[in-house]
């Protein structure tokens, strides 16, 4: 459950329910992509 990836992917499915494209979820977009350029740089 410690995995951010999973985390994400849990709140973006969540958001899609909705079927609204908030600003929230290109936020959370944004946020996992940097998460990943950070986890990819500090291998």
């Amino acid at each position: 459950m410690d995995d951010p990836a999973f985390l994400f992917r849990w709140l973006i499915s969540h958001r899609f329910q909705t079927r609204r494209k908030s600003p929230t979820l290109y936020l959370l977009v944004w946020i996992q992509r940097k998460i990943r350029e950070g986890l990819r740089q500090r291998n």
